[in-house]
Order: structure tokens, then C-alpha cells, then sequence
């Protein structure tokens, strides 16, 4: 039986993960807390929002 992950956003690869803030996440409030380029995002797997490149978002 094939196992699945149910969740709002993309599962990150290690090399996504480690661009952005070293492989650690950000937390955030608003676009304006995160780097050029990422926008604060709601992520299921932290529970939490934290800076991600807007195409994960």
C-alpha cells in the first residue's frame, strides 16, 4: 500500500530547503518579514508562517 502526505503546500528537496535561510525557516507576519523574492506562507508541516519562494506559496 502506497503511503501519501496530505498537505496544503509542496514538499521542499533539500536544496530548496537549504536556499532558503540555510535549510532553517523564517517566521513571518506579512511579504515585507521575508527576503527579495519569497513571501510569507502558510505551511501545514510547521504549523506556522514562514518565508518560501512564492512559487511554493
Amino acid at each position: 500500500m502506497k503511503k501519501t502526505i496530505l498537505t496544503l503546500g509542496k514538499v521542499l528537496s533539500k536544496t530548496q530547503q537549504k536556499s532558503i535561510n540555510g535549510g532553517r525557516y523564517t517566521e513571518c507576519n506579512s511579504d515585507s518579514d521575508c527576503p527579495d523574492n519569497m513571501a510569507c506562507c502558510y505551511f501545514s508541516l510547521y504549523k506556522t508562517e514562514i518565508c518560501a519562494f512564492k512559487q511554493f506559496c
